[in-house]
């Protein structure tokens, strides 16, 4: 699969009007809840943490790299388990599709990535799936899901061994998820280098730019958070991977995103998925994702 690379000098843009089709919100069935009720799933834990901003215990599955290498094999290397275990690992935090945050939601796209890992023997790294909040991100109620991730980013480090700066993190979410990680890479780029966008809505990002000044959407979402990371000429870079289905309603405004941040000189890649596959194929999306993210960076 290739991609579309663009990089381009910095330059001032404003937001450009266009008139999107809008995409359905993925639909949520279950009653939000801060925790889940932690099903067993191969390879993943379920935890909570007290999270001091939100005065509340969020839960989160996690993946230890660590853990599974060191009771799987020992590494071709020939070190033994307790030598694998001690080693510090980057951390890929999966934000899931739906319109409530519940860390479940990004559990098949963990558990895809893990099987990836595992039949490419790929560098380990730790996975977390990330509760965001009664609505994904887009709160009422002053950014809770965001104060959640925030919060979770320190435990994390706290509590297990990973790489404990921003190149050692990543993002990826899908759908509504992907909306919220294009918005933090821009808004914490001393946290995170990197993030993917898959299936994201940039059109409904784009009407929320058009929004009334009075209404905090106006400022947060992907295209004026973009505009205002660039403005900024931040010292931290970041790189944002955009995928998308070429036949799906997303994919015009996912065009368009793309060619605001080679205005904006922000480092970026358009990945379309095969016109065979299916919008939502989570084995596709995975292995873009991870060949992006196993690349040599400049």
């Amino acid at each position: 699969m290739s991609f579309c690379l663009i990089a381009a000098a910095k330059t001032t843009a404003q937001i450009p009007d266009y008139q999107f089709q809008l995409s359905s919100p993925t639909p949520t069935n279950n009653k939000f809840s801060w925790t889940h009720s932690g099903q067993v799933i191969e390879g993943f834990n379920h935890y909570n943490f007290y999270c001091p901003e939100n005065k509340r215990r969020i839960g989160f599955y996690f993946h230890n790299a660590n853990t599974e290498l060191s009771t799987t094999r020992q590494s071709s290397s020939g070190q033994a388990p307790s030598q694998i275990n001690n080693r510090t690992r980057p951390v890929l935090y999966i934000l899931g599709p739906g319109t409530q945050g519940s860390e479940a939601s990004g559990l098949a796209l963990a558990q895809k990535f893990l099987e990836q890992i595992k039949h490419y023997k790929l560098p380990a790294m730790h996975i977390v799936s990330v509760n965001g909040g009664p609505s994904n991100f887009y709160t009422k109620d002053i950014g809770s899901g965001e104060k959640g991730l925030l919060s979770l980013v320190q435990h994390i480090d706290s509590q297990f061994k990973t790489i404990r700066q921003r190149s050692g993190r990543s993002l990826i979410g899908l759908n509504e998820g992907g909306q919220a990680a294009s918005r933090l890479l821009f808004t914490h780029p001393e946290l995170f280098a990197r993030a993917i966008s898959a299936n994201a809505s940039f059109a409904q990002e784009h009407q929320h730019s058009k929004l009334p000044v009075t209404n905090p959407l106006n400022k947060n979402n992907s295209w004026q958070l973009a505009f205002l990371y660039a403005k900024q000429q931040s010292p931290l870079r970041v790189e944002l991977l955009q995928i998308g289905h070429p036949q799906h309603s997303t994919w015009p405004a996912n065009e368009a995103y793309s060619s605001f941040l080679e205005q904006l000189g922000i480092q970026h890649r358009l990945a379309p998925l095969k016109l065979e596959a299916e919008p939502q194929n989570l084995e596709d999306i995975s292995i873009l994702s991870l060949e992006w993210l196993l690349q040599e960076k400049p």
